[in-house]
């Protein structure tokens, strides 16, 4: 297989500046996930290596080899576009032959590859179907074996996903890690589905606005966000967010907003990069918020807050907070967990677990506990 290597990537559509500055390596074997929101440069980037487009400047390579000269079929490079692009007169066999007969593959080892990749792909009783006949999981599939079968350096797929249901995408995406930990095939994968990054990644890439913001396993960037973006990017309900001030006193140190006066542990004051009176924001994911009835209305290093609505998911519930003056959170607690039955505009307390807290300059918008 491949490593791939990209060094300063700059790709321009007119005055609108695609990817910028983009620098990465994808080790030899890798599944790298790039995520990002639509227009961050994910795709750009992918087409970039792929060559279809070109860079205005920067590097690309191969195993060592620069290929920003190479056309899309010097590279050796296959790609899984959103759409399944099948041939309507063809069947599942006849697809599968194409990119071989192109290669000139003898008619024994093509017959091997189609019987290999039928395995692969559970796929013995389609193989002469056409597409009008395959589902839409079926019909990916076949695109799936396309790409694959001529055995590439790399394997490009850009948001091949999004036209299954949601049921058909959590089975896909099993296929699809299935079939690259067995071919130890080096994969980028775009999308701006985080739960899709989490669950197929071996790392990822998260982009915004032309530029990488973190590079990092899936459990890194959703335990530790280097800055504001990635905490509210990754994470289903997103990471709640509130702004505070700074106050040190001694050696300890409080997050201050409106009756809230949240006193940090030594560990955490310790840690915290800022200084009294700078604003911050405070980050906490919605599994660290617990919710209490309230005991008093008298300010006592808790947030208050009403019930907004509940959110039934089966095993838990995702609670809606409404905070003064015009914030809204969501906490996500254990269905049968719930010490109360809460009831939409019941008034709260919240209990944040300090130890996974996450504070952020509110200017810079860099991490800083």
């Amino acid at each position: 297989m491949s490593t791939l290597v990209i060094e300063n990537l700059h790709v321009w559509y007119g005055d609108t500046h695609a990817v910028n500055d983009v620098s990465l390596r994808v080790e030899d074997g890798e599944l790298c996930v790039f995520l990002g929101p639509s227009g961050c440069g994910k795709t750009s980037t992918l087409r970039s290596v792929a060559g279809l487009v070109r860079p205005q400047s920067g590097r690309i390579l191969i195993d060592g080899q620069l290929v920003n000269d190479l056309y899309p079929g010097e590279r050796d490079i296959a790609m899984v576009f959103q759409s399944y692009a099948l041939y309507p007169h063809m069947t599942v066999r006849e697809h599968w032959a194409f990119p071989l007969k192109a290669l000139r593959v003898p008619k024994r080892e093509m017959d091997q590859r189609i019987e290999e990749m039928a395995n692969l792909l559970q796929m013995h009783d389609l193989l002469d179907r056409y597409p009008r006949s395959l589902s839409a999981g079926q019909a990916q599939r076949v695109a799936i074996g396309r790409a694959l079968i001529r055995k590439p350096r790399l394997w490009l797929l850009d948001e091949p996903l999004n036209s299954l249901d949601a049921r058909l995408q959590v089975e896909t995406r099993a296929v699809l890690k299935r079939i690259q930990r067995e071919t130890g095939i080096t994969t980028i994968y775009v999308t701006h589905n985080q739960e899709e990054a989490q669950s197929l990644a071996d790392k990822i890439i998260i982009m915004n606005d032309g530029r990488i913001q973190q590079v990092g396993s899936p459990q890194e960037v959703y335990d530790e966000p280097v800055n504001l973006f990635v905490a509210g990017f990754v994470g289903t309900p997103p990471m709640n967010f509130l702004r505070c001030t700074v106050r040190r006193e001694a050696e300890r140190a409080f997050l201050i907003s409106g009756d809230l006066r949240l006193a940090l542990r030594p560990d955490l004051a310790a840690r915290l990069q800022a200084e009294d009176g700078q604003e911050v924001i405070l980050g906490v994911r919605p599994e660290d918020v617990q919710v209490l009835p309230i005991c008093s209305e008298e300010p006592n290093g808790r947030l208050h807050a009403r019930v907004f609505v509940l959110e039934p998911q089966g095993n838990e519930v995702i609670v809606s907070l409404h905070l003064p003056p015009d914030v809204l959170w969501k906490a996500r607690l254990d269905a049968k967990g719930v010490v109360t039955d809460l009831v939409s505009d019941q008034k709260v307390e919240l209990d944040l677990r300090q130890h996974r807290l996450h504070v952020f300059d509110a200017k810079t918008e860099a991490r800083l506990l």
